[in-house]
């Protein structure tokens, strides 16, 4: 069993719906595999992780909070989003 999400982007919103954090995942994928009865294996991997403040400019250095992988790729398609 194979289960593989490209990407993944939820938003917080606070009291006016106004988004003010972000959470990106990218290439998140689990495999799963029973050899007997009792033993299994479970493989889990995910590219990279971006939390980001929206209330920072996009351009301000603290506006990520958490960066696993920092490729101008990840940011080109998590702001299409």
């Amino acid at each position: 069993l194979h289960f593989q999400l490209p990407c993944f982007s939820m938003q917080l919103l606070d009291n006016s719906d106004r988004a003010i954090v972000r959470m990106s995942f990218e290439d998140f994928q689990v495999a799963y595999e029973q050899s007997c009865t009792y033993s299994a294996t479970v493989q889990a991997s995910l590219k990279s992780l971006i939390l980001e403040d929206l209330m920072m400019p996009e351009d301000s250095k603290y506006r990520r909070l958490v960066a696993s992988n920092d490729h101008q790729k990840t940011n080109r398609n998590i702001d299409k989003l």
